[in-house]
């Protein structure tokens, strides 16, 4: 026996296990039927996904799902033929081809006039996790960079479809679309902690005194090297065209803002050195370290269930017909109130930057488009009367609302402020 038939032995006998009627299926039809696995190449690396708590059933799914895109015809007969999961042929589809447009249309060459926040400064990032658990079936909508993959990482796969980062600017894009890439063409954990990583992380750890500098070293040799071996990794793989496409057409931007940013270093308060956040041991999940976390978020980045978009955390409207379950919108509250144009009731996450990190949730419950708009209108009217800039989390002192967020009580409050407080806010 080939020591690479092992996988498909295991895969088999895992789904005979879940499913009696299989157990008849003819040797010619399994033959057929784990050939699609093995036609993406997903087995070499996949004897941790056929771990039954890793949910390998979940992830027959994902690779029928990907099938589909590259040959329909023979995955649909497959996936009739398995008869492992009936919802396959209603939800066979892919994040990356349904928001097409979101996910291509933004040049990350285009620099911001902002300064950009894209290194992770959650303190104690494992403290989020029982903020994630999915009531429901759904997305995973998220701001920032690793932020977003460590939420990913966490969460439970057979509850999430996808991640879905919304930022508005560019170069969270940039960094999130390289890193998906990297994931998409890595061979193993180990290869993409290699393709990830221009110098070792363990030679830029430095004293604070070096980092009053805030200069990222850089070598332009050891960078085009690495963008010629993802270049050429890119031929081998299967994706869609005008996906591929945009991934070469913004390659060098992005990995320049992805490297730059990676080997940035910050004061970690508990080695009191200044280090890249790969090296800092307040980061507690580290998914280039754990298989587990490494090829969940593999699998989503190979079957397009990853994509970043930019635009406002409140901007939603364009994910109406999807439903988001969860929403971590990070510590965005310090900045504006949180108004989410979405149909969805997802559970939100929000975050309070100290040390330890806080992290605090409650579920969303939509006002409706009158609410919205009335809420908006007295908000309107606060600014224009010099109550502070519109949107400002500090609107009104003091706020009664430890988050400020666009909730009926928030309404309720606003009107009754108005009526006690500003004959003006009507514009009389």
């Amino acid at each position: 026996m080939n020591s690479n038939d092992i996988p498909l032995i295991k895969l088999q006998s895992h789904l005979a296990a879940r499913f009696p009627a299989l157990r008849t299926t003819s040797p010619g039809q399994w033959q057929m039927a784990l050939k699609c696995c093995a036609l993406l190449n997903l087995i070499p690396n996949s004897l941790a996904l056929l771990d039954p708590t890793m949910h390998p059933l979940k992830q027959w799914e994902i690779d029928a799902r990907v099938l589909l895109k590259l040959d329909p015809a023979w995955t649909m007969r497959v996936a009739c033929l398995i008869k492992c999961f009936p919802e396959i042929l209603t939800k066979l589809h892919s994040l990356e081809m349904e928001f097409c447009a979101e996910a291509t249309s933004v040049d990350v060459k285009k620099r911001p006039d902002f300064r950009s926040y894209l290194i992770p400064n959650e303190i104690g990032v494992l403290g989020i996790r029982r903020h994630l658990t999915m009531t429901q079936h759904g997305l995973l909508v998220s701001t920032g960079t690793e932020r977003s993959f460590f939420d990913l990482a966490l969460i439970d796969p057979t509850q999430c479809e996808g991640l879905i980062v919304r930022d508005f600017d560019p170069e969270v894009k940039a960094y999130v679309d390289f890193n998906v890439l990297l994931l998409r063409i890595s061979r193993s954990r180990e290869d993409y902690v290699t393709l990830s990583t221009l110098i070792p992380d363990s030679t830029l750890t430095t004293s604070p005194g070096d980092h009053l500098t805030h200069e990222t070293p850089w070598n332009e040799e050891l960078y085009q090297e690495k963008i010629a071996i993802i270049r050429e990794r890119m031929e081998k793989i299967r994706m869609p065209a005008n996906i591929k496409a945009y991934y070469l057409t913004q390659l060098e931007a992005s990995g320049r803002i992805y490297f730059h940013a990676r080997m940035t270093r910050e004061l970690s308060m508990e080695t009191m050195t200044c280090c890249t956040w790969r090296e800092n041991p307040e980061f507690d999940v580290k998914y280039h370290l754990d298989d587990r976390l490494f090829y969940q978020l593999q699998r989503y980045a190979k079957c397009g269930n990853i994509i970043a978009t930019v635009g406002t955390i409140n901007d939603l409207q364009f994910l109406d017909k999807i439903n988001i379950s969860i929403l971590d919108t990070s510590n965005i509250c310090d900045y504006s109130f949180l108004g989410f144009k979405t149909s969805s009731k997802p559970t939100v996450i929000v975050t309070k930057v100290r040390c330890p990190t806080e992290y605090h949730s409650f579920v969303h419950a939509p006002l409706t488009n009158p609410q919205f708009t009335e809420l908006e209108g007295l908000l309107e009217a606060l600014w224009k009367l010099g109550n502070n800039p519109k949107g400002s989390s500090q609107l009104i002192r003091p706020l009664p609302f430890e988050v400020p967020y666009y909730s009926i009580d928030l309404l309720m409050y606003l009107r009754k402020y108005k009526d006690n407080n500003l004959t003006e806010v009507n514009g009389e």
